[in-house]
């Protein structure tokens, strides 16, 4: 309706910014390269960046599977 006047990004390939959670904890996806989300090599160690659930609650639903790092807290 809008035409180039339209104010909204309309592309077919649309990059793909989020990690799918069912690859990042399985390594696996049952839509395949369908998926809206991103599938990220295995090769690539994600856990550089802390886990902001982690740092704020001390726990995460994701555990082991979580793509960020879960930095173990210290009990003095």
């Amino acid at each position: 309706q809008y035409g180039d006047e339209c104010h909204f990004l309309h592309s077919e390939k649309m990059p793909k910014t989020k990690v799918c959670t069912s690859w990042a904890e399985t390594g696996t996806c049952k839509f395949g390269d369908g998926c809206t989300f991103k599938h990220t090599p295995k090769t690539i160690n994600h856990k550089t960046m802390e886990c902001n659930y982690w740092a704020k609650t001390g726990t995460c639903k994701f555990g082991d599977g979580c793509i960020f790092k879960h930095t173990p807290t210290h009990s003095l």
